[in-house]
């Protein structure tokens, strides 16, 4: 894994912070967590967190920490911890379109338009749903032959975050 001080690459900077003390005293040679990547309200200890394929933490993972827990507080107020970006490689796709900008991205949704969201529907159907004549607002949401547009939309952003 590569800490830099700064991350003007195309890989995706994650912040993690680096236990000195469990380094220098040896806990981290005995199985002790010495790594935390920050992942939003969590924690994840896992070493080689960087070559995982979903990069999310799971509430049932050993490596789990929720920040907001008696185990994650006491953590953040430790005194020797340094704050690094780790780069984490980004798939082909995903460097592309950092990469070629719009276009990258526009093919790459173009690639997926048949693919099936989370939710059922793929986006071509998310598209010609939301494009009808017959759709109509009930409560804020917009909804096509009984499936949540607004939901479905949400969770296709969610695949590329």
């Amino acid at each position: 894994m590569a800490f830099r001080a700064s991350a003007p690459s195309v890989d995706s900077p994650l912040e993690v912070l680096v236990d000195r003390n469990a380094v220098t005293s040896g806990a981290a040679a005995s199985g002790e967590p010495w790594q935390y990547f920050d992942l939003g309200h969590d924690w994840c200890t896992y070493c080689f967190f960087e070559q995982r394929q979903r990069r999310m933490a799971y509430a049932w993972c050993d490596f789990y920490t929720p920040k907001d827990s008696s185990e994650g507080h006491p953590f953040e107020a430790k005194e020797n911890l340094q704050r690094m970006l780790a780069s984490i490689p980004l798939t082909d796709d995903k460097r592309t379109a950092v990469v070629d900008g719009q276009a990258a991205v526009d093919a790459l949704l173009e690639r997926l338009v048949d693919v099936p969201t989370p939710a059922g529907p793929t986006p071509r159907d998310l598209r010609l749903a939301a494009s009808a004549h017959h759709v109509a607002h009930r409560g804020g949401s917009v909804r096509a032959k009984g499936v949540d547009v607004d939901k479905s939309l949400s969770m296709l952003l969610m695949i590329f975050a």
